[in-house]
C-alpha cells in the first residue's frame, strides 16, 4: 500500500495569489484515473493533497470543468466513489474502506514523508487532540506584519508575559523576561514557558535568559502555516508541553521567487517595514528553500498617548507620580520641602522651600511603550534522496534584532548631599547632610536601554527506511546570545563625589531644573550596566515508527525513540553604577549544564474503520503515549497521554484525551546570585488599618527550594461537518487543565496582600521579629525610595518566585463557519472564540481556592474572533471583529471594572491575472487592524510605585495601522 502526498509547490511553483488554498481555479480535467486527477488539484490549487494509492488505484474520475476551490474540486472527483475526504485549513486527507485513519504513512519513494503536530508516528492524524491551523492565506489577509500579531490575534492566546508590549509595563506573568524585546506565546494564560514553541517539529534555541522560545526570530514571510495543539503534549514531545504545542512549518517546498514589501504605519505614530525574499527549487531527488526577512519597527512615545502616564486624574483615577523630578524635594526632620521652580539652585535659601509639599514627576514622561527594532532574518534548508531508501536534510536559521528604547526613568532612592556642596540647602539650618529625592533626566539624558538578540541555529536529520517501517536520526544544536546596555544612569560612587565637592564649578548641583550642570561633571557622574546572557543547547532525537500488525480495522502502528538533551547559560553584569571603574562579573548563579535522558513510545490503535464498522461506530480510534525523561538537576519523570476519536456516523466525529505534563524551573528560576534578591518597604492598602494602610517589608527573588511543575490535562470535543450541508462546519472542544507546584511570581499582586489576606496569609509574617528586620535592612539589597523606618514595619511579606499548591483553568473553545457562493467567488462566515469558566488558583495548601478569570493580569472569561472571508479568481476581501470581554481590575484599593471592547480589521487585495508582462504574479492587499481607531479601554494598571492608563495585556496602544503590502511571485 503507497502513500500519494502531493506537497505545496514540491511539483510545480505556487499559484500566484494570495489565499492560494482557498481561491477558485478553472480546470479542465478529462475524466480518467482518480489518482492523477488528484495530483492535478494539489498542483493547480497549492493545497496538499494526502491518499493511499491502493485506494484510488482502478478508480476513475468524472470529469472536471469549471472554476472550483480545491476542498469543492475533490468532491466532484470523489463523487460515486466509496473513498471520504477529510477537508481541512492545509491538507485533504482521503480515505477509503480499505483505509483505515491511521493507514497513510506508506508512501511512493519520490513523495516526502508527513507528520502531523502532536504525533511522533508519519502520517497519523493523534486521536482526540484538538488543533488550531493557520495557513498562509490567513496569515496574508490578516493585515498583521508580525508573527506575535498573529498568533496574539487567537482567542486561546493570552497576551501576557515576555514581549515588547508589557516589558517596562507590567511586572506580571513574567513580563521582565522581555528586555530583549522578544516574542512569546501564552496560551491559556498558563506562561509562556509552559507553552511549547517549534520550528519544523523540533526545538529550537531559547531566548529570556534560556526560558522561551523567540518566535519574532522566524520570518513572517517564510511561514506555510502555524499549527496550534491546544492540548498538553509532554508525553510527545517532553516537557514545556503543559498548555500546548506551536509549531512553525516554514514553506519548505516553495517553487520560484517571492518578493514581498509590506509598509504599515499608525497615523504616523509607529512604524513597520517589512522586505521579504524567497527563492525555492525542486527537482527530481530533492528541494531547497532560501528566504530572508527585513523587518524594522519604529518606537512609539508614550507622549502620544494620552493614558501612558501616571497622573490619571483626568481619567477619573489617581495620581501616581512619584516624588523625583525637577526641581526636586529636600528631606530634612521627616518632612518634605519642595524645591521651587523658576530658579536654578545656584542662590537658594531655606524660606525659598515650600514646606510639607513634594514635586512629583512622571516617571514615563520620555519613555516609549514600543521600541525601536531592526531584525534580519535568513532561513535556509534542503532535502536530497540518496537511492530508494535514505533521505538527508538540513536546514539552518540566523536572525539578529537590534532595539533602542527610552525606558521609564531610574527613581528608586534618595540622594544624601552634604553640607560642603556649594548648592547645599539645609531648611532646618542644622548644617547636617540632607536627602534629595531628584529626576536625573534632564542632565543625563533620557534612561535609555538598546541591545541584540542574535540566535543560530541548525538541524540535520537523516531518514532511512526500512521496508514499511522509517528510522531516523535528527540532531539540533544552536545558541541565542542577548546583550542589554542601560545607560543614563547615576553611578551613586561617583555621584557622592560630585556631590561632596566644594567647587561650584564641578560640583553636581541637584537643587536646580537639571541641565545647567558641568559637561565634564555630568559625563563622570553618567554610569551603566550591561546584561549578556548565553544560552546553549544541542539535542538528539532518534525513532522508528512504522505498522506493527494489522487489525480488522486496520493496521496498528507504533512509534519507539529516544533523546538525549543538553543545555547550558552563561551570563556576565558590566556594572557602572555603584563603584568608581566598572566591575564585570558572573550574572547567574545557577547549576552546570542541565541534561535530559529520556525514552519515549507512541500507538495508534484503529479499532472500527469502514471495514468492520458497526452502526453508530463508523470509525473508532485510540492513540496512545509515554514519555520518560530524566534530568539530572531534577530527577525522573513520567507523562502518560490517550485519546481517542469516535465517528459514529460520517461528518460527525467526537473527540476525548488525557495526559499528564511536566516542566523544570527554568535557568532563571534557579537563579540565587543577589541581583534577584530584593529587599524593600512599601505602604500597602490595608483595611484593617485605622490609616488604611500598612507598611509591609517585601522579599523578592528566587525561593532557593523551587521545584518542577506538573499537570494533568484533559479535553473532549465534537466536530460537526455534515454532508447534507455543504459548507457548514462547527467544532467544540472542552479542556480542563490542573496544575500542581505551578511556579509563579506573587509579587505582581502585592498591593491585594493585604486586602485579600484569606488568601496571601501563608506568605505573610504579621508580627516579624525586629532583629529580623534590621537585618534585612542592612542587607546590600535592601532598598527604601519612601524612606519608611524598620521600627514601622508591620509585615514581612514573601513574594518570591515559588512553587504554589494548584492552578486549575477549564473552558471551552468554539468555532463555527459557513461557506457559500456569493458575489461570483466564495464567502465565509464564521466565529472562533474561547470562553473561560474558571481560573481558579490556591497560593498554598491551606488557603482557600479562588477564581481569578477575567481579573486584571488574567485571561476574560470570553474571546472571540468572527471573520467575513470573501474569495473570486483575482480579488479577495475579509473583514474580522475582535471581541474581548469585560473584566475586573482588582489592582486598586476598590475593584473596578474594565470595560469590554470590539476592534475590526480589515483587508483588500488584488492579484494581477497569469501574463506575459512584468506585473505578472503580482499581488496588491490594504490592510487596517483596529479600523477604527479605538483606544484601550481605560484601566488603573497599577504596578507597585507606577502606573498607567491601560493594561498590555488585553489592549494593544498602537491604535489603527494602515498597512500596504505587494507581493511578486517570479
Amino acid at each position: 500500500m503507497l502513500l500519494a502526498a502531493v506537497a505545496v509547490g514540491s511539483l510545480v511553483p505556487v499559484a500566484p495569489a494570495l489565499a492560494a488554498e482557498e481561491r477558485r481555479i478553472e480546470y479542465n480535467i478529462e475524466a480518467g484515473d482518480l489518482g492523477e486527477a488528484l495530483k492535478i488539484v494539489s498542483r493547480l490549487s497549492g493545497k496538499e493533497i494526502i491518499f493511499n494509492s491502493e485506494a484510488v488505484l482502478g478508480k476513475t474520475a468524472p470529469r472536471l470543468h469549471g472554476p472550483f476551490s480545491a476542498d469543492d474540486a475533490v468532491h466532484v472527483l470523489l463523487e460515486g466513489s466509496d473513498l471520504v475526504a477529510q477537508y481541512r485549513k492545509d491538507v485533504i486527507i482521503i480515505r477509503g474502506r480499505s483505509t483505515p485513519s491511521g493507514d497513510l504513512t506508506d508512501r511512493s519513494a519520490d513523495v516526502t514523508d508527513i507528520v502531523v503536530t502532536g504525533s511522533n508516528i508519519r502520517g497519523v492524524v493523534p486521536a482526540g487532540s484538538p488543533s488550531i491551523t493557520v495557513d498562509r492565506a490567513d496569515i496574508d489577509r490578516s493585515g498583521y506584519g508580525t508573527t506575535q500579531q498573529i498568533l496574539q490575534a487567537l482567542p486561546q492566546v493570552f497576551g501576557g508575559g515576555p514581549n515588547a508590549a508589557t516589558f517596562g509595563i507590567s511586572n506580571v506573568n513574567d513580563s521582565a523576561y522581555g528586555e530583549y524585546q522578544a516574542s512569546t506565546v501564552n496560551l491559556r494564560g498558563l506562561g509562556a514557558s509552559s507553552t511549547l514553541a517549534l520550528v519544523n517539529g523540533h526545538r529550537v534555541p531559547l531566548g529570556g535568559y534560556g526560558t522561551f522560545a523567540d518566535i519574532s526570530l522566524i520570518p513572517t514571510s517564510a511561514i506555510e502555516r502555524i499549527e496550534i495543539l491546544t492540548d498538553g503534549a509532554s508525553a510527545i514531545y517532553g516537557s514545556d508541553a503543559v498548555a500546548g504545542v506551536v509549531n512553525l512549518k516554514l514553506r519548505e517546498h516553495f517553487e520560484g521567487a517571492e518578493s514581498r514589501f509590506r509598509f504599515g504605519s499608525a497615523d504616523g505614530d509607529f512604524n513597520e517595514i517589512q522586505v521579504g525574499q524567497l527563492l525555492g527549487h525542486s527537482w527530481s531527488t530533492g528541494h531547497a528553500l532560501l528566504a530572508y526577512e527585513y523587518f524594522h519597527q519604529g518606537n512609539l512615545p508614550a507622549s502620544d498617548r494620552p493614558y501612558a502616564t501616571e497622573d490619571l486624574r483626568r481619567f477619573g483615577g489617581k495620581d501616581y507620580r512619584g516624588g523625583y523630578s525637577a526641581p526636586g524635594t529636600i528631606y530634612a526632620g521627616g518632612r518634605p520641602y519642595a524645591i521651587p521652580t523658576g530658579q536654578d539652585g545656584r542662590n537658594l535659601d531655606p524660606p525659598d522651600l515650600i514646606a510639607d509639599q513634594i514635586n512629583r514627576g512622571d516617571s514615563r514622561a520620555g519613555s516609549d511603550l514600543l521600541p525601536d527594532q531592526t531584525r534580519h532574518n535568513v532561513f535556509a534548508m534542503a532535502e536530497q534522496e540518496i537511492g530508494p531508501s535514505l533521505r538527508i536534510r538540513a536546514e539552518g536559521l540566523y536572525a539578529r534584532r537590534n532595539f533602542l528604547t527610552h525606558a521609564r526613568k531610574d527613581q528608586n532612592s534618595r540622594i544624601t548631599v552634604p553640607a560642603s556642596n556649594p548648592f547645599y540647602v539645609d531648611p532646618l539650618g542644622t548644617g547636617l547632610p540632607v536627602q534629595v529625592q531628584y529626576d536625573f533626566s534632564n542632565d543625563l539624558g533620557p534612561y535609555s536601554r538598546k541591545g541584540h538578540s542574535e540566535s543560530i541555529y541548525g538541524t540535520l536529520e537523516a531518514d532511512l527506511r526500512l521496508g514499511t517501517w522509517n528510522a531516523s536520526v535528527t540532531g539540533t544544536h544552536g545558541q541565542q546570545s542577548d546583550r542589554d546596555l542601560t545607560f543614563n544612569i547615576r553611578n551613586t560612587y561617583r555621584l557622592a563625589q560630585a556631590l561632596a565637592d566644594n567647587d561650584p564649578n564641578t560640583a553636581f548641583n541637584i537643587f536646580g531644573p537639571g541641565g545647567n550642570n558641568n559637561p565634564a561633571t555630568i559625563d563622570k557622574i553618567n554610569g551603566s550596566y550591561t546584561f549578556a546572557a548565553r544560552y546553549r543547547f544541542s539535542n538528539v532525537v532518534g525513532k522508528v515508527d512504522g505498522p506493527a500488525f494489522t487489525l480488522p480495522a486496520g493496521k496498528v502502528r507504533l512509534s519507539l525513540g529516544a533523546e538525549y538533551r543538553r543545555e547550558t547559560i552563561s551570563s556576565t553584569l558590566i556594572q557602572d553604577t555603584t563603584t568608581a571603574a566598572p566591575v564585570s562579573r558572573s550574572y547567574f548563579q545557577v547549576p552546570g549544564p542541565r541534561t535530559m535522558e529520556g525514552f519515549f513510545g507512541e500507538a495508534f490503535i484503529p479499532v472500527f474503520g469502514p471495514d468492520n464498522g458497526l452502526p453508530g461506530l463508523r470509525r473508532l480510534d485510540i492513540s496512545l503515549a509515554l514519555r520518560r525523561e530524566h534530568y539530572n538537576t531534577f530527577g525522573t519523570t513520567t507523562n502518560p497521554k490517550a485519546g481517542l476519536a469516535w465517528e459514529p456516523v460520517s461528518g460527525l466525529q467526537f473527540r476525548a484525551s488525557y495526559g499528564r505534563s511536566f516542566r523544570t524551573p527554568s535557568f532563571i528560576n534557579q537563579d540565587q546570585s543577589p541581583s534577584t534578591r530584593f529587599y524593600q518597604p512599601i505602604a500597602l492598602p490595608d483595611p484593617s488599618s485605622p490609616r488604611g494602610q500598612s507598611n509591609v517589608l517585601v522579599v523578592i527573588g528566587n525561593d532557593p527550594n523551587l521545584g518542577p511543575e506538573k499537570a494533568r490535562t484533559w479535553t473532549l470535543g465534537l466536530d460537526l461537518k455534515p454532508q447534507f450541508a455543504r459548507g457548514f462546519a462547527f467544532s467544540l472542544n472542552y479542556f480542563n487543565v490542573v496544575y500542581r507546584d505551578r511556579i509563579v511570581d506573587p509579587s505582581g499582586n502585592l498591593v491585594n496582600f493585604l486586602s485579600q489576606q484569606s488568601v496571601y496569609q501563608p506568605l505573610l509574617n504579621e508580627n516579624p521579629d525586629p532583629a529580623l528586620v534590621a537585618q534585612i535592612y542592612s542587607r546590600p539589597e535592601f532598598a527604601n525610595p519612601d524612606g519608611i523606618s524598620a521600627s514601622s514595619i508591620d509585615a514581612i511579606a514573601n513574594a518570591q518566585v515559588q512553587n504554589l499548591s494548584s492552578v486549575k483553568v477549564s473552558g471551552i473553545d468554539f468555532d463555527l463557519s459557513k461557506s457559500l457562493p456569493a458575489f461570483r467567488g466564495k464567502l465565509e462566515l464564521g466565529i472562533s472564540g474561547s470562553y473561560l469558566f474558571e481560573i481558579s488558583q490556591a497560593i498554598t495548601p491551606s488557603a482557600p481556592s479562588l477564581d481569578f478569570v477575567s481579573t486584571i493580569g488574567f485571561p476574560v472569561d470570553l474571546k472571540f474572533r468572527a471573520r467575513a472571508l470573501w474569495q473570486s479568481d483575482h480579488w479577495s476581501a475579509a473583514m474580522f471583529a475582535n471581541f474581548v470581554n469585560h473584566y475586573t481590575n482588582t489592582l486598586t484599593s476598590k475593584p473596578t471594572n474594565i470595560r469590554s471592547q470590539i476592534t475590526i480589521d480589515a483587508s483588500i487585495s488584488y492579484s494581477i491575472p497569469t501574463t506575459k508582462s512584468i506585473f505578472s504574479g503580482v499581488a496588491f492587499q490594504l490592510s487596517a487592524t483596529n479600523l477604527f481607531d479605538r483606544d484601550p479601554p481605560y484601566a488603573e494598571f497599577v504596578t507597585g510605585t507606577s502606573a498607567v492608563g491601560f493594561d498590555p495585556e488585553n489592549a494593544s496602544a498602537v491604535g489603527r495601522v494602515v498597512a500596504v503590502q505587494v507581493i511578486k511571485k517570479w
